[in-house]
């Protein structure tokens, strides 16, 4: 898509913005024939609705009426759970596999295919992806946004491509922050404990007229699971991030809004030595240096409230990443890749005839990468065209009110992208709200994961394999093909909401996935082996990425939240799932997973929180040939517990966390691509000390 185009559609969106932010007095185009005192006691409907999701159909509903497996992460959740991170705060998520590689990585996933990269589940800042098209799925620790400041996490199982696009295929993750009008005052947070971690943050935040506005800044280190400086395992960090956001409110219901992230990190990278390419020349043998990221972010937004109930946006927003990987480097030929993107978004909803609620909008992304090759990982850029990723869309969504209770929703997105060309993602969905105690839904999906940079131009030299054949040498070569297509989903789900009584809900969903065209290294396209020109002894094997497998999986999950007395609340979730790929059964996701949360107020200044999660064994395929060889993963109980004492308003809260708990050390993940060895999970803690001003 070229310059002129991405200016044509940001005209085009800025023109309808304009048009639709005319004043209130003036006619509202889109008039839904919806008066003032309606919209209003909407309004007041959703402020005493205790869940509300956004996610499900980019529109205001209740968590209990939604057409979806969602599940709400509160920021009452993240700060009793005592979360360090944005994975560890998603633990207690149903029907998601949270799983730490090691202390900076992590592998999240729902329903399956769950790795570092996990390339399936789309993940939401504000409603912007920070999904990264260079490998595929999300580099959570760039991410890690200061979590007092998050609203909620909003978590869809399931796909979620009509609404947001190519890679919601097994769900969508939304982190949706607080806005600045909420985060007046100063907060500071100080914590400290074994390893040598510590983490300082700070946050100001204040208002001007009617423009709010607050800024982070925080630092943290840690010598990892490995202790010790690091040494062992090479997991340590240093990290420092910093953000603001502010909210302007213009009036006449526009609203412009801006928020921005800065991240460095150095990270430990990895506990080998690296691959050989030559039995004559060797690489250093004292261990890797560390991995550096450098990440600016920043995001846009004017929006337009109507009184008759329709509301419409268009945001901007950039991001640049440079990140140096000299683990996976040789001599001074230094993996490095500087990924900008940019984006524009517009979108609008509408009521028509009473009983119909419209969404529409368009969406362009561009995603330039610019990598310095190493000889064992080379981008095969053909021309400067290859470097680019351009994506443009359109989606359409109707929500029908059918009759009193029943909900039909409709919708499909139109997706265009330089690697593979159009794709379409409808959906339909249906609830029926009998009463106030039970709600039933089924939906109908179909999803895309589109090819990343990887998949179509990567070229990865594995190590060398002397003992198939003693005096011969096989050398694999893993390449990307610029033929690789898409892999769909077609998605099928039911699930149901009940109200036991007055003290406990449950929430039961099922689903049945199939996917085709699964892309991969499937060992289908294999070379025979390619002698060496000069050493007779020494032969080649090219593997290509391929989409010639098929995929299904089903399974259920559950939850059950009960509130004892006013002191003791309790929540029980688990999920069953199976997967079938490459005729493997379950590769990389649990079988069953279970968490227990019970939270106990003791007193009115000390509350108690611990959490149990009881994970399955995962089997791990090796990541080119997945059909060769495997690492189990045994199934583990992990215990953490957080204690607040909060002993007045005007003093600091402490908090003592200690986590895993129950044992001095298991392994949760196994990803050879970022880590041959496996890193175990330690036992550890820490003191937070919370004071706001």
């Amino acid at each position: 898509m070229s310059l002129n185009m991405l200016r044509a559609i940001s005209t085009a969106a800025a023109v309808v913005l304009l048009i639709a932010a005319v004043p209130a007095a003036a006619e509202d185009p889109f008039d839904a024939h919806e008066n003032v005192e309606d919209f209003a006691a909407e309004l007041e409907f959703f402020k005493v609705e205790s869940d509300v999701v956004t996610s499900v159909s980019r529109n205001p509903e209740s968590l209990w009426g939604a057409a979806a497996s969602v599940y709400v992460v509160s920021s009452e959740d993240i700060r009793k759970s005592g979360a360090q991170t944005i994975p560890e705060a998603l633990r207690m998520v149903p029907g998601l596999d949270v799983a730490a590689v090691d202390r900076n990585t992590y592998a999240v996933s729902a329903r399956g295919f769950n790795n570092t990269f996990a390339d399936k589940m789309l993940v939401l800042l504000d409603g912007r992806p920070i999904y990264t098209p260079e490998f595929g799925g999300v580099f959570w620790n760039q991410w890690n946004t200061f979590l007092p400041d998050i609203e909620r996490i909003e978590v869809i199982r399931g796909p979620g491509g009509t609404l947001w696009g190519s890679n919601a295929v097994n769900g969508v993750i939304n982190i949706i922050t607080k806005s600045s009008e909420d985060t007046h005052g100063a907060l500071l947070r100080a914590s400290g404990g074994d390893n040598s971690q510590y983490s300082v943050e700070a946050r100001w935040g204040g208002e001007i007229d009617h423009f709010n506005y607050r800024a982070y800044a925080g630092q943290s280190s840690t010598d990892g699971y490995g202790g010790g400086g690091g040494d062992a395992v090479f997991d340590e960090h240093d990290e420092t991030r910093a953000g603001y956001r502010f909210d302007w409110d213009i009036g006449e219901g526009l609203v412009l809004s801006g928020s921005g992230e800065f991240f460095n990190g150095r990270h430990g990278s990895t506990n080998f030595a690296p691959i050989s390419l030559d039995p004559v020349i060797g690489f250093p043998v004292d261990g890797p240096d560390k991995v550096k990221t450098d990440l600016y972010s920043g995001v846009v937004r004017l929006a337009k409230d109507f009184a008759s109930g329709s509301h419409a946006y268009v945001q901007a927003g950039f991001t640049y990443a440079d990140r140096t990987l000299p683990y996976l480097s040789f001599g001074t030929d230094i993996l490095t890749s500087q990924r900008s993107s940019a984006d524009i978004e517009f979108a609008h909803n509408f009521r028509a005839f009473d009983n119909h609620m419209i969404t529409w909008g368009l969406t362009y992304h561009r995603t330039s990468m610019d990598i310095e090759d190493s000889p064992i990982i080379r981008f095969n850029f053909n021309n400067s065209d290859d470097e680019i990723l351009d994506l443009a869309s359109g989606f359409i969504q109707d929500q029908v009110k059918l009759w009193d209770g029943g909900e039909l929703t409709l919708g499909t997105k139109l997706e265009w992208n330089t690697f593979t060309g159009w794709n379409v993602q409808p959906s339909i969905r249906l609830a029926h709200r009998f009463n106030d105690e039970t709600t039933v839904w089924g939906s109908v999906a179909r999803a895309v994961n589109i090819p990343s940079f990887g998949e179509n131009f990567v070229s990865v030299t594995g190590p060398p394999d002397t003992t198939t054949m003693p005096g011969l040498t096989f050398v694999p070569l893993f390449n990307g093909s610029e033929s690789v297509d898409d892999t769909s989903l077609i998605a099928y789900e039911l699930g149901a909401r009940h109200r036991l009584n007055e003290r406990a809900n449950l929430d039961v969903s099922l689903f049945y996935n199939d996917y085709q065209d699964v892309a991969g290294f499937s060992g289908s396209r294999m070379s025979a082996p390619i002698p060496h020109p000069s050493d007779p002894t020494r032969f080649t094997i090219i593997t290509s990425v391929d989409n010639d497998h098929d995929a299904y999986g089903y399974g259920a999950e559950a939850v059950l939240d009960i509130t004892v007395n006013d002191r003791v609340r309790a929540e029980l979730n688990g999920s069953w799932q199976t997967l079938k790929h490459l005729g493997n059964r379950n590769p990389q996701i649990p079988e069953f997973k279970i968490n227990f949360r019970p939270e106990f107020d003791l007193t009115d200044t000390l509350q108690f929180v611990p959490s149990l999660h009881w994970v399955d064994d995962v089997d791990t395929p090796a990541p080119f040939l997945p059909t060769t060889s495997s690492t189990v993963v045994d199934s583990y109980v992990r215990v953490d517990a957080a204690v607040h004492w909060a002993p007045h308003e005007n003093l600091p809260t402490v908090s003592f966390v200690g986590q895993n708990l129950t044992d001095g050390a298991h392994l949760e993940a196994v990803d050879q691509l970022v880590r041959p060895f496996p890193v175990e999970v330690t036992r550890s803690w820490y003191l937070r000390i919370t004071q706001e001003f």
